[in-house]
């Protein structure tokens, strides 16, 4: 709303035909979700520059809408627009979506032509969409050919090996990455351990874990998730919960990786007591129990979360007709057995700023 009322105030002021401005309301209301709105602004720009182009690109990136944004990209081209660096990642993004290879490949021979096929964000790019498609090879050429890889790159191409479970490839590449002294990042930890897990790899894993207490990245909850993750694979339990119980930040992410429900078990009461109103905890361990096919334990679970009386945030939305803003309230039944069915909605209505 308050995005709309800065809308407004601009048009007022007779600031819409201007270049910077229009380009950050795309921008502005592309965060928001509201790309329809971001596209009318764009269209009506009696000048667009290369940030206008990239920022109307990502925002359909950004909100799923790949295809949208492969199609302006090609509207660019016609329009004579010369592509940057960001350009060819945002569309690049969108076909690794959408394993869209042929695109890919399309996208590859033109960043060549205009020379930034070495550049570090499409070659990174690059990598992710070749290893996403489960084009490998392709990756690895593009990843070895180039002279300085950020950490980044280093990430994706670990990342690309896991993806296609070449789990092997990816540990080699990260003690490489190791000797080279290279920058480590919690993606590429995360990956090198799902790597180590899958491959129940424990020796590597401990050193990695190791390595971990001298950096600091313990205290990363996707890395601590990993980690509990590899543990489990590997049935050291009592090391995985360690790792829960270590954990700066408890979360349903992290005890939802425990190999076994005895084990979720002890980690969800202990979030019971340091999350005592937040029935997602709840939630999760009845969906445990379902994915284990515990019935009993499940309606257990969901009485637990009726007598607890936890509260729930009521879910609001809201849509624009006819100049007019219906905001809509969804609620919980009390006496729902489940405790998870929504159980009708109210609205009330109040007139759009601009």
């Amino acid at each position: 709303m308050e995005g709309k009322a800065c809308h407004a105030q601009i048009v007022r002021a007779g600031l819409q035909a201007d270049t910077i401005t229009s380009n950050m309301l795309i921008n502005l209301y592309s965060k928001c979700g509201l790309v329809i709105y971001a596209r009318k602004i764009f269209d009506v720009m009696p000048e667009r520059s290369i940030v206008s182009w990239n920022t109307m690109i990502g925002s359909y990136t950004q909100n799923k809408e790949e295809e949208n944004g492969f199609n302006l990209f090609i509207k660019m081209q016609r329009d004579g627009t010369q592509s940057s660096e960001f350009t060819m990642s945002s569309v690049l993004c969108a076909c690794a979506a959408n394993c869209a290879i042929a695109e890919c490949k399309q996208l590859h021979a033109f960043a060549v032509k205009i020379a930034l096929d070495s550049n570090a964000f499409v070659a990174t790019a690059l990598v992710d969409v070749y290893a996403k498609c489960s084009l490998i090879k392709d990756a690895v050429q593009i990843f070895d050919r180039l002279h300085e890889k950020s950490v980044v790159m280093w990430s994706s191409m670990v990342s690309g090996f896991v993806q296609n479970e070449l789990y092997e490839e990816a540990l080699v590449l990260f003690r490489e990455a190791q000797r080279l002294g290279v920058e480590q990042s919690q993606f590429i930890l995360s990956s090198v351990i799902c790597a180590s897990a899958s491959l129940a790899a424990l020796i590597e894993g401990n050193q990695i874990h190791a390595m971990l207490h001298k950096t600091g990245f313990l205290s990363n909850i996707f890395v601590a998730s990993s980690l509990i993750d590899m543990y489990s694979k590997c049935g050291m339990l009592e090391e995985a919960y360690t790792v829960f119980l270590d954990a700066e930040e408890k979360s349903i992410v992290l005890w939802n990786n425990f190999g076994k429900v005895e084990l979720a078990e002890v980690a969800a009461r202990h979030l019971f007591e340091i999350e005592p109103d937040n029935a997602g905890n709840h939630v999760l361990l009845s969906n445990i129990y379902a994915a284990n096919k515990m019935w009993d334990k499940v309606i257990m679970a969901r009485k637990v979360l009726k007598n607890a009386e936890v509260k729930r945030e009521r879910g609001k939305s809201w849509i624009e007709v006819k100049g007019k803003l219906k905001v809509k309230s969804w609620f919980v039944r009390k006496n729902d057995d489940h405790g998870f069915q929504e159980g009708g909605e109210s609205s009330t209505e109040r007139k759009s700023n601009d």
